[in-house]
């Protein structure tokens, strides 16, 4: 064999490679960075200089001897990957302006004949009961000379953004499972909302396999107009809340586009302007889509018969439904036969008419909105909407834990279920799957959008040890390793603006990870550790509690007894074990001996032995990342960590949300089992380009809006964008 020739450079490539070669200052800068310079780390010309470079490689070519994937900016990231995040933003900005409603279902405007305030009387049914959180302190990495006191919340209490950090914490009184942000129209200078349910107890057991009742509360709070690359002027508050009689509420979904309106829009009395359109989906096995309107309006309207009450006593009403979800046909009622809602999704594609809902006995059901015809459309006896179902399919053999539509097709479904498959549906042709795969026991999924593929957050029920986690798995049985996790993954996110994916484990820590281009198909990734940041840790931490608090526990404890009481409380099936220990056993000469029955450890017990320690990474920048103490101990919990089974999972989080608006996309709300939500801003991804293209869409939805739309409702958001 002779030997091959040298492969020459052109002098064109050499100069453009020239671009790309980092300046050694310029490293020594960003890794020295202080405080005080962090405002040049976010206006970083990272996207200029590769906006220089000619052809790009294919996504699953990565070429080492590129020296633009050595460039750094100065918060410490690669070229490459911050290259990835600019495009994506490009692509979201696109696909929204074209796929997005402006405004949706205009008959679905709220009213004030259709909200009705709670008596003062009739409150504390409907309110969580555990008035103070537990004990927690919040350490943050690079401040070691700020002390970290306890610090207890009251219920519905918030604490205010750190002056450095920006991060925000509020109390909603119980374990937090549902939690979503209001979308807004890009460029509008909104008011930020989060939308969150939790338990009623910190001790409540609620059983997946059939319906219940009960009572629940949508909590609405506002935090405040988050400006890009501003610290936040206000604290989180509890502006009103949503009661509801049908059971516990599992999962909350907002219409993703068109349901939001200016809260100067005019409207003729008894109409109030518009904030979104939010679906509820509760343990009765049904779903109802509620007209949430601006809180200013409503209060201005409405006479709260308990205001002047105090933070005790928030304003609470009872709403009427715009429509009800339920399946079953006209002349045939299904009486919740399938059990309670596990998961639902709303199309993301204008008109967003097409719901998809899945249940416990596997059935996926798909309604549409809109439809006209009188088989789908029932009037109940109270004058209340019922929609029925146009088609549903039998699609898991157990419970679908979750379930996502295609951000770019209005035609493609995934599912994940208890069978642990994970099945790609088109709905146009539903007697059978397109792809089924079947892989992990999926707590929840999330299809990208340009991605031929979905994101699953594994259950470490069913597992091969070293690769739970998050995977990301495409159609032709490609997948990707995002983030490695030692416990559940309860939770994920995903935010197209920055290509980003956070989640939210059984151990309280809440991980990010910066996705590589995955257009086409799943790449080859060296050192995917390099794309992972921790964002905050929570630790469980021996503590004994003082007498004044031990006595404070003991009276709530008891004001909750009573409360149930007066409700008439529910009364606990006995357990199985202990059913069966009742049985004479002749086997042996065992006769008569009785199986112990389970005991989980309380709440209250938990809390008088640990309080909870958050450490907060500084994601200001993450230049030299890989030398911090942070970042260290989430390299150590990917492979190994230790859960104490005996002990209630205190630190648990259940569910996070990236932010979907464009202009405060970089926040992140998260909450779990002790009902402590967070909400905290990973600033080292902001940059000048994304500022740029903000900036554009706030100028250009401020010219399109023009004082005399406010006569016409609606339509001053109708000719936006």
């Amino acid at each position: 064999m002779g030997k091959g020739k040298k492969r020459k450079h052109s002098e064109s490539d050499a100069a453009e490679d020239e671009d790309f070669v980092p300046d050694n200052d310029e490293e020594e800068d960003a890794e020295e960075l202080e405080d005080d310079d962090e405002e040049a780390a976010y206006d970083s010309d990272l996207d200029s200089n590769c906006g220089k470079r000619g052809k790009n490689p294919p996504v699953y070519y990565v070429n080492n001897n590129n020296t633009c994937s050595f460039a750094k900016a100065q918060n410490g990231l690669n070229a490459p990957i911050m290259k990835t995040a600019l495009e994506s933003a490009e692509t979201t900005k696109k696909f929204r302006e074209e796929h997005y409603s402006s405004w949706v279902f205009p008959e679905w405007v709220p009213s004030t004949n259709d909200w009705v305030p709670v008596p003062h009387s009739d409150l504390e049914k409907y309110l969580p009961q555990t008035l103070r959180s537990a004990a927690f302190k919040v350490s943050r990495e690079g401040l070691d000379k700020e002390e970290a006191p306890l610090q207890r919340l009251k219920r519905f209490e918030s604490i205010p953004p750190h002056p450095e950090r920006w991060d925000m914490m509020l109390y909603a009184g119980g374990p937090v499972w549902a939690l979503e942000w209001c979308p807004t129209p890009d460029g509008a200078p909104a008011t930020q909302y989060i939308a969150l349910s939790c338990h009623q107890r910190m001790d409540d057991f609620h059983y997946v396999n059939k319906t219940s009742t009960g009572t629940g509360l949508i909590q609405l709070w506002d935090v405040g107009k988050l400006k890009y690359g501003n610290r936040p002027d206000s604290k989180p508050v509890v502006v009103y809340s949503l009661a509801q009689d049908k059971g516990f509420i599992w999962h909350l979904k907002w219409c993703p586009a068109g349901g939001w309106e200016l809260p100067t829009c005019a409207r003729k009395a008894p109409f109030l302007p518009r904030l979104g359109l939010l679906a509820v989906a509760t343990s009765t096995g049904v779903v109802t889509i509620y007209s949430i309107p601006h809180p200013d309006a409503l209060h201005s309207n409405i006479t709260q018969p308990n205001s002047g009450k105090g933070i005790e006593t928030p304003q609470v009403y009872k709403a009427k439904g715009v429509a009800t979800l339920k399946l079953g046909a006209f002349k045939a009622p299904h009486h919740e036969m399938s059990g309670p809602v596990l998961s639902m999704d709303w199309l993301p594609e204008k008109p967003h008419n097409i719901m998809a809902i899945g249940f416990y006995d596997g059935v996926v059901g798909l309604w549409d909105l809109t439809a006209k015809s009188a088989l789908l459309r029932v009037r109940e006896s109270d004058r209340s909407l019922s929609l029925l179902p146009y088609r549903c399919i039998l699609a898991h053999n157990n419970g679908v834990r979750s379930l996502a539509f295609c951000p770019a097709s209005r035609y493609l479904l995934a599912t994940a279920g208890d069978d642990r498959f994970v099945k790609t549906w088109d709905l146009r042709r539903l007697y059978d799957p397109i792809t089924v795969q079947k892989r992990c026991l999926g707590n929840e999924i999330n299809w990208p959008l340009n991605a031929p593929g979905v994101l699953i957050a594994q259950d470490n029920g069913i597992v091969v040890k070293g690769s739970q986690g998050v995977h990301y798995i495409d159609h032709h049985m490609r997948s990707l390793f995002a983030i490695p996790r030692s416990g559940t993954v309860w939770s994920l996110s995903y935010t197209e603006w920055i290509n980003s994916l956070v989640t939210a484990d059984s151990f309280g820590e809440v991980i990010l990870s910066l996705l590589p281009q995955i257009s086409y198909v799943a790449p080859y990734v060296k050192r995917t550790i390099e794309r992972r940041f921790p964002i905050y840790f929570t630790s469980m931490v021996p503590y004994d509690a003082t007498e004044e608090e031990k006595k404070e526990m003991g009276g709530e404890e008891e004001e909750g007894n009573a409360v149930e009481e007066q409700q008439g409380g529910e009364t606990e099936e006995p357990d199985a074990t202990q059913e069966a220990g009742n049985e004479n056993d002749s086997e042996g000469g065992r006769v008569g001996r009785k199986c112990p029955p389970l005991k989980f450890q309380t709440y209250k017990e938990a809390t008088k032995k640990y309080c909870l320690h958050y450490t907060d990474f500084d994601f200001r920048r993450t230049a030299g990342s890989e030398r911090r103490a942070v970042w260290k101990r989430m390299k150590d919990t990917e492979v190994k960590a230790k859960i104490i089974l005996d002990d209630m999972p205190l630190s648990a989080l259940y569910k996070i949300r990236f932010n979907p608006n464009m202009s405060c996309h970089d926040w992140v709300a998260s909450g779990g089992q002790t009902g402590l939500v967070r909400l905290n801003c990973v600033r080292a991804l902001m940059n000048s380009h994304l500022k740029k293209m903000i900036g554009e869409s706030q100028a250009q939805f401020n010219a399109l809006y023009s004082p005399q739309d406010q006569s016409e409702p609606g339509q001053a958001v109708t000719e936006q964008l």
